[in-house]
């Protein structure tokens, strides 16, 4: 079995706790939430890290072999509502 629930409970095992029942279920959820809160959020591609990860040489990694673990992953930069 492949998908949410299998990462779920792999997360689970590693973690000892599930945070499945408080994860936001997708950006424009997350969006609401802050902007109810007066934030706001710029959402970047979590390849742009790729340059400034430090693992890829700890472990001797290349970008390519990086690159296809990040390349649905996303980071979020919450800002407080200016005007």
């Amino acid at each position: 079995m492949t998908g949410k629930k299998d990462y779920n409970k792999k997360l689970t095992q590693v973690t000892d706790r599930n945070n499945a029942a408080w994860r936001f279920k997708d950006k424009k959820e997350v969006e609401e939430f802050l902007s109810e809160e007066e934030l706001k959020i710029e959402w970047h591609d979590f390849v742009e890290s790729l340059p400034m990860l430090s693992s890829k040489e700890r472990f001797g990694l290349k970008n390519s072999e990086v690159k296809k673990y990040l390349q649905n992953a996303y980071v979020g930069i919450i800002k407080k509502k200016t005007g």
